[in-house]
């Protein structure tokens, strides 16, 4: 396979990895807003979405593991691959850190806590 090839093979990933990192923060900030509004159908929405998060990690992290296990890369391709993976961690993290704000939120409201804000 012809460096260009290769390189050609990581854009799609590059791409998918654009477009969770911007589904992820999307989600983040609208549920920054959730304990302000005390919004529970909104908290469930984004809840429930980050499976959808969940998902799209495996599957990154599937392309990532791909190309380092069946091809001999060249020079920086694995590091670019692995921080490529890294970000994508991060990323789903994000996602697990707005459920967790949701959640919360949903137990202060359940609880009669109040809202936090």
């Amino acid at each position: 396979m012809t460096r260009e090839t290769h390189e050609a093979g990581l854009a799609p990933l590059r791409d998918n990895i654009v477009e969770m990192t911007g589904t992820a923060l999307k989600r983040y900030r609208a549920a920054l807003d959730v304990p302000e509004t005390g919004d529970r159908a909104r908290a469930g929405e984004l809840i429930e979405g980050d499976d959808g998060i969940n998902r799209r990690y495996r599957d990154i992290e599937g392309d990532c593991i791909e190309p380092l296990a069946l091809q001999q890369s060249v020079a920086g391709d694995p590091r670019l691959i692995v921080s490529l993976f890294e970000h994508v961690t991060d990323t789903e993290r994000v996602g697990d850190h707005m459920v967790n704000i949701c959640g919360r939120t949903l137990y202060r409201i359940e609880h009669d806590e109040g809202l936090i804000y």
